[in-house]
């Protein structure tokens, strides 16, 4: 994909990652496809798509629902017209023998990313974008995890009129009855890759808008993915 930028003011790096978010009119829909700068021609944008689903997928089950909003079209145009910040935070804390990791995603305005005291700064929910409140304010639904990688999961939902290109926000608790296994808390948001629909269930594939870390991700999949087999 070649990309000629409007805003000359705008740069980018090789191998820097973009969100590319585009209408199709052959099919009537908004498309949101992972990328990589390859090339870089004057004002022109040489973007290699991402598979965000390479990485292996661990299947085990979890004792409470994945819960997600489905969040409306009225993102798409903050985020392409960079009215959003979205800021992930990584928390570690020890409880014992235990180590508690969360990630959260959250979408925040007014904040400049290129502040050099950004990771020094109290952000709070008065920094959240009003949309991205109203959408927290809403009822979550509900689906079953089928697999998660680090690049994305897959949940069993009901059968349901999901739209299959658009942005959702996950809440995924993961534990184990290992004391000394880590414990893993998600607030990811994704993009909805495609459907699939079997019987009365319908399935969706999601890939995080960032990669989980390997570490301790892997780790955690890897230990409930052999207690539950």
């Amino acid at each position: 994909m070649v990309v000629k930028l409007c805003d000359e003011s705008l740069r980018f790096d090789r191998h820097q990652r973009i969100l590319a978010v585009f209408n199709h009119s052959a099919y009537d829909k908004t498309f949101l496809l992972q990328t990589t700068v390859e090339k870089i021609i004057f004002s022109e944008y040489w973007l290699k798509y991402i598979d965000p689903r390479f990485d292996k997928r661990y299947k085990f089950p979890l004792p409470t629902p994945v819960k997600f909003y489905l969040m409306p079209p009225t993102f798409y145009r903050l985020i392409k017209n960079r009215e959003v910040q979205i800021i992930r935070h990584k928390i570690v804390q020890k409880e014992g023998d235990q180590e508690k990791v969360s990630v959260n995603d959250d979408v925040y305005h007014g904040i400049n990313l290129n502040d050099s005291r950004l990771k020094d700064l109290e952000l709070s929910t008065d920094n959240f974008h009003p949309d991205y409140k109203s959408l927290l304010a809403r009822i979550l639904r509900e689906g079953t995890l089928k697999d998660i990688s680090l690049g994305g999961v897959c949940l069993s939902v009901a059968e349901e009129p999901y739209q299959d290109s658009g942005l959702i926000l996950l809440h995924l608790e993961i534990s184990s009855h290992d004391a000394h296994t880590p414990t893993l808390s998600l607030k990811m948001l994704g993009v909805m890759r495609g459907i699939s629909k079997k019987n009365e269930a319908c399935g969706i594939h999601v890939a995080f808008l960032k990669r989980l870390d390997a570490h301790p991700s892997d780790f955690i999949f890897t230990k409930l993915e052999d207690h539950y087999s």
